[in-house]
């Protein structure tokens, strides 16, 4: 189950902290971009102000690695904030994989490939401590219909195939466009996964002979 990252311990304080020592977290799998959503929080920070603090974890470099608030950070960046509120919170890298997926988890319209990307990494952390979490993890989403069956087994699917490859299958909305026609017959289902499997195993085989010239 998803934890409240955003909530604030009572020993925890609220501090300014420049946004130029502010860094993305390694492999964030969420788009920040200007759409319609960002304009609707650029225009409730003129407003009111970032009312939640991001949370952050300090780095041995000097910087913070941000956890949660990357689109308030954003937003703020383009309105000429140069410093945002903040909570520092100490976290093994495991705790953070997973407050960072469960704080972007918690928006009501994300595109599926950038689920797929972020339960992947969370699948990975509760893997690595115990397998009995990550079965239950995979029942929570899949068979508790968090994620559509097509949308799981896409996630297989793209845990099989070279990072660059399942980067051209989210940055085109593939996944998205698949899920959507698999609705429209009773044989769409498996001709689906067939067309992502064809065209994953196209986009890998083509980043292996560029590597190798």
């Amino acid at each position: 189950m998803a934890e409240k990252v955003d909530q604030m311990d009572p020993n925890e304080k609220i501090v300014e902290i420049a946004i130029e020592r502010l860094r993305v977290f390694e492999n964030h799998p969420f788009r920040v971009e200007m759409d319609s959503q960002m304009k609707d929080l650029q225009d409730s920070i003129k407003k009111y102000g970032i009312i939640t603090p991001v949370i952050v974890r300090p780095r041995k470099e000097g910087y913070y690695e941000i956890i949660s608030g990357h689109r308030r950070i954003f937003a703020a960046e383009k309105l000429g904030y140069r410093k945002v509120p903040t909570i520092i919170r100490y976290m093994t890298d495991d705790q953070a994989v997973i407050a960072m997926v469960d704080s972007n988890l918690q928006r009501e319209r994300i595109q599926p490939s950038e689920k797929a990307f972020a339960y992947k990494m969370k699948y990975d952390v509760l893997k690595r401590k115990s397998g009995r979490e990550s079965l239950l993890f995979w029942e929570e989403i899949c068979m508790k219909k968090v994620l559509s069956i097509i949308m799981c087994m896409s996630l297989f699917i793209m845990w099989t195939l070279p990072v660059s490859a399942a980067e051209v299958i989210s940055k085109e909305n593939i996944i998205e466009k698949e899920d959507v026609s698999a609705t429209s017959g009773s044989n769409s289902f498996s001709r689906t996964l067939s067309k992502l499997w064809y065209l994953g195993s196209i986009l890998s085989a083509g980043k292996r002979k560029t590597d190798e010239n």
